[in-house]
């Protein structure tokens, strides 16, 4: 028990004290703190230059065959003029206009008319045609006798809309039911891959410098992977607080600042039970990717070997997010069940469907149990693999010493 403490304390603080680890820290926020930045400034200039380029329009002149334009709503810098459309097109091009909006006579049955403008830019265009269709269609609704039409119309309609499940129980349906899906799924992104590849990088270059010989001689191998597991546990959980304390602190800082306050209780539709289930399957995910992460990894001659080997379980393990939508609008059907209790796409699945609460308690409790086995195996296997493949440094195992290795005892 001993050299497992000291096998956690030496590669956590080992991992802590890398400048890339607060690096890693530190960018993302940062790198999400910028995109808001710009994104704000970039807005603010869009709707400057909007603003600059609606206080530059002198003239636009309007052709109406219809006649069923509202004269009222034609205003500067509109004007409204009769004549040849040739004419006004002629002044466009010429520069003498800032535009011309015709209204044929058959855009009753079409639905179409044209726009003649000076060029100002890829986003000029949106406003004279804005501007056209809004005239259009407030005259035609000016011309509408019936008011209650009217009003429909132009109201913001809205539906009050309830789901029942099997029972008659009542379930809401909303943008809230996925904000635990996807913290949920951020965290286990944050947990599993970060710390998974910290936890490949330990593996590999203790084999690359030799160390792994000297370490194996004074502490066997099942001790000295769960050492490297929990430690590297311990530094997700780590950069999860550090990122929690810094959003913590950035809401009350915006809190103050904007003098509006902030929904803390985002979370209040969800039970305390599926929070600590989802938790549950994160870190399950994680166990599961770190064993195949020390086993697959220690087969690699060097770190790159490393990385491609473990880069297709990766892409499994993702995979769900190609069809996620699925999981989302039908997720009892064959595929997210099927999924569900597949050993590499299970945790992320389970999270998911959680989430959601269409588990049955069956499926909640065959999908806890199941992981729990699967990470056994993938423990079972590191050490397997870790033992074949730590101590050979100029070649991968073959296949034939792999199944080797798996039917020894």
């Amino acid at each position: 028990m001993n050299k497992l403490w000291i096998i956690i304390k030496y590669e956590y603080l080992r991992t802590v004290k890398r400048p890339f680890f607060w690096i890693s820290i530190f960018l993302l926020p940062v790198f999400l703190a910028v995109v808001l930045i710009v994104s704000t400034i970039s807005s603010q200039e869009a709707e400057k230059n909007f603003s600059n380029f609606s206080q530059s329009i002198k003239e636009i002149d309007v052709i109406d065959e219809t006649g069923i334009l509202n004269t009222q709503l034609i205003t500067p810098p509109l004007k409204l003029v009769k004549g040849d459309k040739q004419t006004y097109i002629t002044a466009v091009k010429n520069q003498q206009i800032d535009g011309l909006i015709y209204y044929p006579l058959s855009v009753e049955t079409d639905g179409k008319y044209e726009i003649y403008a000076k060029y100002t830019g890829l986003t000029g265009g949106s406003s004279f045609t804005s501007q056209a269709q809004s005239i259009l269609l407030q005259s035609a609704k000016a011309r509408i006798k019936d008011v209650g039409i009217v009003n429909i119309i132009n109201s913001n309609l809205q539906a009050t809309t309830k789901f029942y499940a099997v029972g008659g129980i009542e379930k809401s349906i909303g943008i809230q039911d996925l904000i635990l899906p996807g913290i949920s799924l951020t965290v286990f992104f944050l947990i599993v891959f970060m710390s998974a590849q910290y936890l490949l990088q330990s593996v590999v270059e203790e084999k690359e410098n030799r160390m792994i010989e000297t370490i194996l001689s004074m502490i066997d191998s099942k001790t000295l992977i769960s050492g490297k597991i929990i430690s590297l546990t311990l530094v997700a959980f780590t950069q999860l607080l550090f990122w929690a304390i810094l959003s913590a602190v950035i809401f009350l800082l915006l809190s103050g600042y904007t003098h509006q306050t902030i929904p803390f209780n985002l979370l209040g539709n969800f039970s305390v039970v599926s929070i600590i289930i989802n938790i549950y399957f994160t870190v399950m995910g994680y166990l599961l990717f770190a064993g195949i992460m020390v086993g697959v990894g220690s087969l690699g001659v060097n770190y790159k070997d490393s990385q491609s080997l473990t880069s297709m379980f990766t892409f499994i393990s993702i995979f769900p997010l190609y069809f996620i939508s699925v999981l989302i609008s039908d997720p009892n059907g064959l595929i997210a069940k099927f999924t569900s209790f597949f050993p590499l796409t299970a945790p992320m699945v389970l999270l998911i469907r959680n989430s959601l609460g269409s588990l049955s308690p069956l499926e909640l409790i065959v999908g806890i149990v199941l992981i729990f086995i699967y990470v056994l195996i993938s423990f079972w296997l590191a050490a397997k693999l870790f033992n074949l493949g730590a101590l050979m440094y100029d070649r991968r195992p073959t296949l034939k010493e792999i199944i080797k290795v798996m039917r020894s005892k």
